[in-house]
């Protein structure tokens, strides 16, 4: 072998590596950066799609404080799902329901009758009240409990 075919050898070798550390350093990088990208990024509610989203009546407790829960007796929930997506039902309760930014309560106060819509996450804010409206006082409403075959087979939550 000739002194310059060796050397076109060993450029050629040398530059077959230096192609290879390139591509290695770029995959490492690459990787690095699919790692940054896999962290649970910061979550802002407007973002949060929710799971679902429920219409219940029920009447007033007591209003929240400023950015509070408003105290809700509502009504049943038959078709209520829990975190699985399975329907579970909701009987009928007092519960703190947490109120959405722009809701508008002007004009409401304990003992009203409403009809509340409210979004369930699953998120930070599991669920949150996202439109209110005052029924009309005579309005009845159905405390009950849920029967079996509205709560489903087993009636677990």
């Amino acid at each position: 072998m000739r002194m310059k075919d060796y050397i076109g050898m060993k450029r050629q070798v040398l530059g077959l590596l230096a192609v290879g550390a390139c591509i290695v350093v770029g995959l490492n990088l690459t990787g690095c950066d699919k790692q940054e990208q896999s962290k649970t990024p910061e979550v802002v509610m407007s973002d949060v799609k929710p799971a679902a989203s429920y219409e219940v009546r029920g009447i007033v407790k007591s209003m929240p404080a400023e950015g509070g829960k408003m105290l809700l007796q509502h009504e049943a929930i038959p078709s209520f799902k829990n975190k699985k997506g399975r329907v579970v039902g909701m009987n009928s309760m007092t519960m703190p329901f947490p109120v959405g930014e722009g809701v508008e309560m002007s004009g409401l106060k304990e003992e009203d009758k409403v009809e509340v819509t409210f979004v369930v996450t699953w998120g930070e804010k599991p669920y949150y009240i996202t439109e209110i409206e005052k029924l009309p006082a005579e309005t009845e409403l159905n405390f009950g409990e849920m029967s079996m075959d509205m709560h489903g087979e087993s009636g677990e939550h």
